[in-house]
């Protein structure tokens, strides 16, 4: 592009020059012999354009700019992302209308992707997390679970065989030392992490707890279980590392 442009300043340069030395030539009468004619000194101007095409590629640029998305180490210098409100919009009926009565009632949440929201140490909850995948549940009547929602617990290795019979969505990490729950509502996310616990305790056994969440779903009974903890949720830590074993 340089040479184009420096080819055409050069062009104007000699066209300056020979129609002053043509205007210079016709002012010289016969006659006047001995006097030569004073060629002005010329300042050659050269103006470089911007080719039409370069400036097209430019705004292009500018505009792939805006529209791209994020990388991850710009997302970590602090570049301007989506809101979770403009990642939900695309998301599926259940998950979306979900996610927004989450950010009402615990705000923005700390961990955002195109598909999955995460709070930590929000209201009761350690963390929160909602996912646009609608993953099928029977129990205690169809519906979809994309909702998980999980506390510190420690749950007696024994007893891990009975919550899968109870439930296949609580969901036990022994070695973090969490219990969860992944339901499409966040009353019956509290529902069966409290029969749960009533299970680890002994409390209750596997089919009185099944029969205690199907009745407080399909006729409301024992709301207080779905509207918080009835248990004291322990306190310090409750991870369960487990133990190390030598080779023989």
């Amino acid at each position: 592009m340089k040479t184009r442009a420096t080819v055409k300043g050069l062009l104007a340069v000699t066209a300056a020059t020979l129609t002053a030395t043509g205007a210079l030539l016709a002012q010289n009468q016969p006659g006047q012999e001995g006097q030569q004619p004073q060629l002005p000194q010329i300042q050659p101007q050269i103006q470089i354009e911007q080719p039409q095409f370069e400036q097209q590629q430019e705004q292009q640029k500018q505009q792939e700019e805006v529209q791209r998305i994020l990388t991850p180490e710009e997302a970590r210098a602090g570049a301007a992302r989506p809101s979770a409100e403009e990642i939900i919009a695309k998301w599926k009926q259940g998950p979306q209308e979900t996610a927004r009565k989450l950010i009402q009632k615990y705000g923005q949440p700390q961990e955002m992707t195109d598909n999955r929201l995460i709070w930590h140490d929000n209201g009761p909850w350690k963390r929160t997390e909602i996912v646009n995948e609608e993953i099928p549940h029977s129990f205690p009547k169809p519906h979809k679970d994309y909702l998980k929602q999980v506390i510190n617990y420690k749950v007696p290795p024994e007893k891990f065989d009975e919550l899968a019979q109870f439930d296949g969505s609580v969901i036990v990490d022994r070695t973090k030392g969490e219990l969860a729950a992944r339901c499409h509502m966040e009353d019956a996310n509290f529902l069966a992490l409290n029969l749960a616990a009533e299970i680890a305790s002994g409390k209750k056994n596997v089919e009185e707890a099944r029969q205690a969440f199907s009745d407080a779903i399909a006729e409301r009974k024992n709301l207080e279980y779905m509207r918080g903890f009835v248990f004291q949720k322990p306190q310090g830590d409750t991870a369960d590392p487990g133990e190390a074993l030598q080779p023989r």
